[in-house]
């Protein structure tokens, strides 16, 4: 998408300055339930987000369709929404910093492992020889069991992974763009003494298999 259209658009119809936000995302999530996967869901996401001032007031824009006509529909909703704006004090849209540390928050290793290949995993196709990283939701389930006798079910064992890209840019030639992936481990367990139950829930967040024990 051409973000630089965005802007044309904006001083066309009288917005002095304006910022643009583009998201996308996907993800990923496996749940077991007594050694079978109880849920599998996969999302894809994408949304775009605007604002900026007109006439001295602050407005703002977002959708989740990306057509030709999208960047055209964020410039009117900033209009639109900046005739409403009651707020009285004068509106600016900030810059940007005058530097910005690079950084990496993207294992380009974790999204490589085959989907398949994880609920294969999960339903105990693939040998216990090499466990490797998928199957370790399956150990995380077996041992909440065998952590204590009172255990009586080990709730929400979940892996999950999400994958997300950002692109900010503004009027005054602000363009960053961002892009990371995490996954996360989830399990509760059951425990019930007597006609006494708890549930207690633990998780990690991480993009390195390698650190999670």
């Amino acid at each position: 998408m051409n973000l630089k259209k965005f802007f044309e658009i904006c001083e066309k119809k009288g917005i002095s300055e304006a910022q643009i936000i583009v998201e996308r995302s996907k993800s990923t999530s496996i749940r077991l339930f007594k050694h079978e996967i109880d849920s599998f869901k996969i999302a894809d996401s994408q949304s775009i987000s605007a604002f900026g001032i007109y006439q001295g007031k602050f407005g703002s824009g977002n959708t989740q369709k990306f057509t030709k006509d999208s960047l055209e529909f964020l410039a009117d909703q900033i209009i639109l929404t900046a005739k409403y704006n009651e707020k009285e004090e004068e509106a600016s849209v900030f810059k940007g910093s005058e530097k910005y540390k690079k950084g990496s928050v993207y294992n380009k290793e974790l999204p490589m492992i085959p989907l398949e290949r994880k609920i294969a995993v999960l339903r105990e196709v693939v040998a216990a020889a090499r466990a490797e990283e998928f199957a370790v939701l399956r150990e995380v389930e077996n041992a909440v069991y065998a952590a204590d006798p009172s255990v009586t079910d080990a709730d929400h064992v979940t892996y999950a992974e999400s994958e997300y890209e950002e692109e900010v840019q503004n009027s005054f030639g602000l363009k960053l763009k961002q892009k990371g992936n995490y996954f996360t481990f989830v399990a509760g367990a059951v425990c019930k003494k007597g006609d006494e139950v708890k549930t207690f829930y633990d998780s990690h967040l991480g993009s390195d298999f390698g650190a999670f024990d």
